[in-house]
């Protein structure tokens, strides 16, 4: 698949509460978008891609490289299609939480997971 830019492994962080509460706002601040974004729809984006990347970390197999971050050779459009894929599956096993698809262009998903890439949820 590729490197990933910060250190190449699936090590994630675990964080303190602080330093998560700092990234969902960062997160936050992406999709919000300076108020382009009604600020309950940035939510319920957000919480999809939150569940995308809970759903990366538990079914990812220990040998294989997690899906929710950025590759050193990734395009915004090649890391945003991989958060779809997996928002996919998570809509299948979720038919009654998740029934709307992500709908955020492909450059705030991109800022979004790599906000979340190095930590642990």
């Amino acid at each position: 698949m590729g490197k990933w830019m910060k250190n190449g492994s699936n090590n994630l962080q675990i964080s303190t509460l602080n330093k998560l509460s700092n990234t969902f706002q960062k997160c936050h601040d992406s999709i919000w978008e300076g108020g382009k974004r009604d600020p309950a729809s940035a939510f319920d984006e957000f919480s999809k891609i939150l569940m995308v990347k809970i759903y990366d970390e538990r079914f990812t197999p220990t040998d294989k490289k997690y899906q929710i971050q950025v590759f050193v050779n990734d395009t915004k459009t090649m890391v945003a299609n991989r958060v779809k894929t997996i928002y996919e599956n998570v809509k299948r096993r979720n038919k009654d939480v998740f029934n709307k698809d992500i709908e955020l262009p492909d450059k705030i998903i991109f800022e979004v997971v790599k906000c979340l890439q190095g930590i642990s949820l």
